[in-house]
């Protein structure tokens, strides 16, 4: 999963143009395991288990040689590398190129496949032996021993009872207390002393016993510690933390407000949310909730709670799909991402059909408090001038790398214009290398290259006298190049179609037609000179006395202005650097990062530790306009295959586009149908495989076709139709569990360990110090 997931798309990306099928430099094909161990003329590239001794680390750390040739990999992309051969370098079978499973085999196969069967409620089964039967679960259980020769085993006694019935629900041991009075009721049943009781006395001393268990079972289920319990489990599916990954040495790693979900999940679970609810809510809670305030809202942390990979945002939307496949439907649909699913009825259209929708939401500059306790005005008021003071400090840090950095652009702007070409166009060039090679200013590249690459986009940007000319040469095929910027040279007119023609700008044309240039690097050259000049110009006047001279021709002021755009231009100039824009440059790339961390800790501080400051949660809102997603060939963003709909799964019954903004209701509706056979198969399941250790499938987050089939697919599906049935409810499940007579019987050769969180309160509360509260 690591390889398919992180490893194949970095070698796609960066090796399989020199190294693929089609093309072995220095004899190193990299096409397989096998071929990684043989290597090229250098030798094996690699040595599993050992990174530093393998050459393919060597070259992406560039310690000797040095691949790719286009630029060093991320840091983040070398780790993966590393981490991979460290691991011994798995490597899954590629199959038949960009399609690795037989899609139309697998759908054939679906429809007899157990887990996308529709759930429907077996009759519970008749046993010739009824004793022992007290739900249904055991009458299942029952049927599956009177089948095998065998009988149930004995019954735990009471003391064992309650304490795997406290630390199951509660995951806290039971007070001594507690254990004394359920053993003295047990104790004090009618009859409970004699030796050979009737059939009527035994009756009547195992009702009493009942009683008792189930004022046992039902206090635990009204505990706070229950939803602790069993939210914690969640959070594990969810792949809850309230800290970040991969973040510049010396930042802050908190998620200041991940508690607000965390809170939420723990509230569920104790409220007993119907399981459909607390589904659909933390997929798309914004399209259930009136107020942006509603506590509700903080559901969708489990979305936006997630690892960030460096803010890369296709890593993110693939943990995000990830996230609800694996945890709602037992699905990998993330083995989608590059190819069509080898194992399971997933193409590659189904993973950018959720794609699409993932990528149609966004998280707001400003999260949303939600509503709860408000603090005291006066901390309120405390808390807003203290966070006012550490928020102005940063814009005036990123005002002053705005103000160097346009500085810096406007002095040489050929300088930045080529840097242009070599990282966007050409792809000669890294980021990094570039602003390193050519000694650019670090706050400033990173936006003007996006400001160009928006520009590239812009009708308005196009039909500009200036900008417009300029933006015309810039591609890479050189037969548009010759089909459109020599007729305009000649013509002098944008090769546009408007209702009036669009002139090209004087000064530019004048220097189009003294030396045209035949590609476009060569137009980027052109611009950056003459807009030099012209900024040279301005200096020389604005500094001279002779006002007479200022630079008033038309002509030349417009250009100028390209350099100097006023604040409100119409058309956006991509010379015209954000002060957000310039803080992202500096933090990706430069020195000052250290700075902006400590800027941007200082606002997390105020908002997580201050007295006065108001919960928020992590939220997503639907984009104005939703994405059409296309298929990225090989996972490649670049490389854009056809376009598809925002949908659901197609062997879930989906198929059809999304119509309701991004899709997000549609798709959370989708999941909790009960006609999807998967949900509530899958929630069961995990219930219980935490109450008896081991699921009915061994697989919890996998039910494709490599999971082993249920080992009693009768109790599974009954289990699941009664869950919805019974209206989602969580705690019904539980009842039904461990009310069973299945659940009270004594387990002598399968002891099971405490899981950590368990292990470490019981430890404290038999010291008396462990602290109780929520």
């Amino acid at each position: 999963e690591f390889f398919e997931n992180r490893v194949r798309p970095i070698l796609v990306k960066h090796c399989q143009e020199c190294h693929g099928p089609e093309k072995q430099e220095s004899g190193f094909a990299l096409l397989s395991r096998e071929s990684l161990l043989t290597g090229g003329q250098s030798g094996p590239a690699i040595v599993p288990g050992k990174p530093d001794e393998s050459l393919i680390v060597e070259a992406v750390r560039r310690e000797g040689l040095e691949m790719p040739p286009a630029g060093r990999l991320a840091d983040d992309e070398i780790e993966v590398i590393e981490r991979w051969v460290r691991d011994g370098a798995a490597w899954t079978t590629m199959g038949g190129g960009d399609v690795l499973g037989d899609q139309p085999q697998l759908f054939e196969r679906a429809k007899s496949h157990w887990a996308f069967q529709p759930v429907r409620k077996p009759a519970v089964p008749k046993l010739a032996r009824t004793g022992g039967v007290i739900t249904p679960v055991d009458a299942f259980v029952n049927a599956r021993l009177e089948a095998d020769g065998l009988v149930p085993a004995p019954r735990v006694p009471p003391r064992a009872l309650i304490r795997r019935l406290s630390f199951d629900l509660l995951g806290l041991p039971p007070s001594p207390e507690e254990v004394d009075a359920f053993i003295a009721e047990c104790e004090a049943a009618p009859f409970a002393d004699v030796a050979d009781p009737t059939p009527e006395q035994l009756k009547a001393r195992s009702a009493h016993r009942e009683r008792a268990y189930r004022d046992v079972v039902e206090r635990f289920l009204a505990s706070p510690h229950y939803g602790e319990r069993w939210g914690r489990h969640w959070l594990d599916v969810a792949r809850y933390a309230d800290t970040r990954d991969f973040i510049a040495a010396g930042a802050d790693r908190r998620y200041p407000f991940a508690w607000t979900y965390r809170d939420w999940v723990v509230k569920a679970f104790n409220d007993d949310m119907p399981f459909d609810r607390f589904l659909k809510l933390q997929i798309a809670a914004d399209a259930w909730t009136e107020s942006p305030e509603s506590p509700d809202r903080a559901a969708l942390g489990m979305l936006t709670v997630g690892p960030r990979f460096i803010n890369k945002v296709d890593e993110q939307i693939a943990d995000r799909i990830d996230v609800v496949g694996r945890g709602f439907l037992g699905l990998t649909i993330s083995c989608a991402r590059c190819h069509d699913h080898k194992y399971d009825p997933i193409p590659t259209a189904d993973y950018y059909g959720l794609y699409g929708v993932f990528a149609s939401c966004e998280e707001p500059a400003e999260l949303p408090r939600i509503a709860g306790a408000a603090p005291a005005a006066e901390l309120v008021a405390a808390y807003e001038k203290a966070r006012a003071e550490k928020v102005a400090a940063r814009t005036a840090y990123g005002d002053d790398l705005r103000t160097k950095a346009m500085a810096d652009v406007r002095k040489r702007p050929e300088a930045y214009l080529v840097g242009y070409h070599e990282l966007s166009l050409a792809k000669t060039q890294s980021m990094r290398g570039l602003i390193d090679s050519r000694k650019l200013d670090e706050a400033a590249m990173t936006p003007l290259a996006d400001n160009l690459d928006a520009a590239r986009r812009s009708a308005a940007a196009k039909r500009d006298p200036v900008l417009g000319a300029l933006l015309v040469g810039l591609t890479t095929d050189h037969g548009e190049f010759t089909r459109l910027v020599p007729p305009m040279i000649e013509s002098g007119v944008l090769p546009i179609r408007t209702p009036k023609p669009v002139a090209v700008n004087p000064l530019v044309l004048e220097r189009l037609r003294a030396d045209p240039p035949t590609d476009a690097r060569g137009m980027l050259v052109l611009f950056g000179r003459l807009l030099g000049d012209v900024e040279k110009r301005w200096q020389e006047t604005t500094q001279s006395a002779a006002t007479a001279e200022r630079l008033d021709e038309p002509a030349w002021e417009s250009v100028r202005l390209v350099l100097h755009p006023p604040a409100d231009a119409t058309v956006h100039s991509p010379f015209d650097l954000g002060v957000e824009q310039c803080i992202r440059g500096a933090n990706l790339l430069g020195a000052a990062r250290t700075k902006i961390a400590a800027l941007e800790a200082a606002i997390k501080d105020v908002d997580a530790t201050h007295p006065g400051a108001p919960p928020r949660s992590f939220v997503l809102v639907d984009k104005p306009k939703p994405v059409e997603p296309v298929v990225f060939l090989r996972g490649e963003p670049q490389r854009r295959g056809p376009q598809v709909s925002r949908h659901f799964l197609t062997v879930l019954g989906g198929g059809e586009a999304f119509t309701q903004g991004s899709g997000r209701k549609e798709l959370a509706e989708a999941i909790a149908s009960p006609s999807n056979p998967l949900t509530a198969r899958v929630f069961v399941n995990r219930v219980w495989a935490h109450h008896f250790g081991k699921g009915l499938v061994d697989t919890p987050s996998d039910f494709g076709f490599r999971a082993n089939p249920p080992s009693d697919p009768q109790l599974l599906d009954w289990l699941a139709a009664t869950f919805m049935e019974e209206g989602w409810s969580v705690k019904a499940l539980h009842r039904v569990i461990v009310l069973s007579n299945t659940y009270r019987l004594a387990s002598p050769d399968s002891r099971r360990k405490l899981d950590f969180e368990s292990m470490r309160d019981a430890m404290l509360a038999v010291t008396g110090g462990l602290d109780r509260a929520i």
